[in-house]
């Protein structure tokens, strides 16, 4: 009888083991592929879904739990921002996510934990799949990165799947080489723009010829020049903050600190000259993973330069004189004001600030057209030279870097599901194709929907105060949440940094969805009130817009005087943490956990 069980056993077992046996056929693709000398497909726009599907072999009990996810992040050029599509894990280990796409072709990068993870090419309207076994060895990744198991594919793009995953170190390396090392960083601190630039292209070409190497398809090396150069452009586009991030490195700065100015790399049009000689223009650039981040971090830096311009006093003395010197001039005037409109003028030229009582008198009747002519006048130069600017460094006529720029202007946050106005749609709608507003369109019912069902589902809480203040106000906000641990989060939203750390925060959230952790973000009446409505339903979580003297007496509780800014109640009620500036969300989960126990 033992024996009969013993041999039950072990065919039950063998059974369970081949069941979960990734397939010779899958094991061994790479065997399978064949350059056919084909290019890569054209790039085009397409609102199709992508699926990615798969399965984790050998995924023991112990190493899964039925909260588990895979997460897959791509970047959206309409908005420059990265968008998260999650999926549970089977247990059996298998699952599927749909990415909704703004390109038919795009690398995405899928996510389980640390050690399992992939770069991968999907398709509009298509499926890849993408598979992992737990019982294989650990591949070690360069740069001490912590070590990943190999992926295995199946479906579309084969051939370009195995191309990012064999030589995965390749990017790596090139990151490595070019700015994370010592010796980079030390470098890259004390160089001028050029000298930055022509180390960052030194780098570029070499690398670049180091892809015909590779033994891969004639279209998977296309794609690793793209992402190369995609790389490198983001380096060069984005030069203040690696030179900023290499500053802190090497003097020990705090996070967040700006770059002295005498540091601050000094661009011009020439600088940006690898914007066409690396042809980012180029729609099939849309393939690379982050190609959405160029527009954004190139439209901060032009804005930056020409979205304000400082004058000296001269300069505004200077603009202001022949203001009012053209009023002189017209005839809309009597005769007697245009004397007393010469006569301002003139002290302006040279500074002289005193005044006549009918110049007083003037200024008072004019002022506000001089005022108003001066902004128009600005804004019209600086749109006369920030036009010029584009054209030597993107080119003249239509591009598709400038239709981004565009876009990402109205578009920035779809991707944290706000919505477009109608304005904006109609601006959209006189672009050179048709696709730009039917996408943003599309994307505002998506977003409507899900600002719905977030508003059905109870997940967030509005909540009013009444006319306590200072601790009595806190007292009453934590009435409901005795025995719990409770994060308070003090935010706006025009305050960028709070959006991105709410954002970062987001997962974590999810995490403790459940247990005694309660979120309690606070804004004030300077968030504008019909942008917080549109916001807050999709910040699971409890809300409050005060007031801005109400909410100064709890922030001066803790003595912030900048956002944003956090506090951590524990379940006795008593302040177990402050600051302000996000310091990450391993700090948050471990003074939760902390508090938990």
């Amino acid at each position: 009888m033992k024996h009969i069980i013993f041999a039950l056993f072990l065919l039950l077992t063998s059974a369970v083991s081949a069941q979960d046996k990734m397939p010779d056929e899958i094991r061994n693709y790479a065997k399978y592929i064949i350059d056919n000398g084909q290019s890569l497909e054209q790039e085009e726009f397409s609102m199709d879904t992508a699926i990615i599907q798969g399965k984790i072999y050998n995924l023991k009990p112990d190493e899964y739990d039925a909260a588990d996810r895979i997460n897959v992040i791509t970047y959206n050029p309409f908005s420059g921002e990265p968008e998260s599509y999650i999926s549970k894990i089977t247990p059996d280990g298998s699952f599927e996510i749909q990415v909704p796409m703004a390109v038919k072709y795009q690398i995405v990068y899928l996510i389980f934990d640390p050690k399992i993870w992939s770069n991968l090419v999907v398709t509009a309207g298509k499926t890849v799949s993408v598979y992992f076994d737990m019982k294989e060895k650990m591949k070690a990744s360069s740069g001490g990165r912590t070590p990943k198991l190999t992926p295995y594919y199946s479906g579309e793009n084969v051939d370009l799947n195995y191309a990012l995953s064999k030589y995965g170190f390749f990017l790596e390396k090139y990151l490595d080489t070019v700015i994370y090392n010592r010796k980079a960083i030390s470098d890259i601190v004390k160089f001028s723009a050029d000298e930055y630039k022509d180390y960052v292209l030194g780098f570029h070409n070499k690398y670049i010829q180091m892809i015909d190497t590779m033994n891969i398809t004639k279209r998977a090396k296309e794609l690793w020049r793209i992402s190369i150069t995609n790389n490198s452009a983001l380096m060069l586009i984005d030069i203040e903050t690696i030179k900023g991030q290499c500053y802190r490195a090497i003097y020990e700065t705090p996070y967040g600190e700006p770059l002295p100015e005498d540091r601050k790399p000094v661009l011009d049009a020439k600088y940006f000259d690898f914007i066409q000689k690396f042809n980012l223009n180029d729609i099939q650039m849309l393939y690379a993973d982050r190609f959405g981040d160029h527009y954004r971090r190139f439209s901060r830096y032009y804005k930056n330069k020409f979205g304000t311009k400082d004058l000296n006093r001269k300069e505004m003395d200077g603009i202001i004189a022949q203001l009012y010197n053209n009023l002189a001039k017209n005839d809309t005037i009597t005769a007697k004001e245009k004397k007393v409109a010469s006569s301002i003028a003139k002290k302006y030229r040279t500074s002289n600030q005193s005044r006549t009582t009918a110049e007083k008198a003037f200024v008072e009747k004019y002022g506000h057209h001089i005022n108003e002519q001066f902004k128009a006048d600005m804004t019209e130069n600086r749109n006369r030279e920030g036009e010029a600017f584009l054209n030597e460094v993107l080119g003249t006529g239509e591009s598709y870097f400038r239709d981004f720029m565009k876009l990402q202007k109205y578009c920035g946050e779809i991707s944290e599901r706000k919505l477009v106005d109608e304005s904006a749609i109609k601006e959209i709608e006189q672009m050179r194709f048709k696709f730009y507003a039917d996408y943003v369109k599309m994307r505002n019912a998506v977003n409507a929907n899900l600002i719905a069902q977030e508003i059905n589902s109870g997940n967030y809480f509005i909540h009013k105060a009444g006319e306590s203040q200072g601790d009595s106000l806190l007292t009453e906000m934590l009435q409901d949440f005795k025995g719990k641990v409770v994060m308070i989060d003090f935010w706006n939203t025009w305050c960028v940094p709070c959006r991105n750390a709410i954002k970062a925060m987001k997962p974590m959230e999810e995490e403790y969805k459940g247990k005694d952790v309660v979120f309690l973000f606070i804004a004030n009446e300077s968030s504008n009130l019909n942008e917080w409505e549109e916001i807050a339903p999709t910040i699971k979580g409890h809300h409050y817009r005060l007031p801005v003297n109400q909410c100064n007496t709890l922030t001066d509780k803790w003595g912030f005087s900048a956002i944003p800014s956090y506090v951590i109640i524990g379940k006795d009620g008593k302040t177990k943490d402050f600051h302000t500036g996000f310091k990450g969300v391993e700090y948050y989960k471990a003074k939760i956990e902390e508090l938990l126990k």
